[in-house]
């Protein structure tokens, strides 16, 4: 299965020491060979793919936890502000995929007064 049919996948982002750091984002198809996730733009794994793109991928559940016998992929991640003419081409993919958990999350970011950006994601 593509690691974009996936509902959940564990993001492992670095730190500068190279300590694996694992977080479970949603996670869609945003065009041929890249897939994508939203954050906070002032969240850490924002902070450390800064500093370090590369990036792992596994499916998993909500809550982080791998599904067995899936092997994690590899590859390399760029930040995606929101102002950027692209970010705007993905809320669709999410939209579509996540319905209204999706809405939910966008309305609650915006009472937080959090700015989004988008991590996109080319696996090796």
């Amino acid at each position: 299965m593509q690691m974009s049919a996936q509902k959940y996948v564990c993001l492992t982002t670095f730190t500068e020491d190279k300590r694996p750091k694992h977080t479970p984002v949603w996670i869609a198809r945003l065009s041929e060979g890249v897939i994508g996730t939203t954050t906070d733009d002032d969240s850490w794994k924002v902070k450390r793919l800064k500093k370090m793109p590369n990036i792992e991928l596994v499916s998993s559940d909500s809550k982080g936890n791998v599904t067995s016998g899936i092997e994690s992929r590899s590859g390399s991640a760029k930040i995606m502000a929101c102002t950027d003419a692209n970010y705007f081409k993905w809320e669709p993919a999410f939209i579509e995929k996540y319905g209204i958990q999706y809405r939910l999350f966008r309305f609650i970011r915006k009472l937080r007064s959090k700015t989004a950006c988008g991590i996109a994601i080319t696996l090796d």
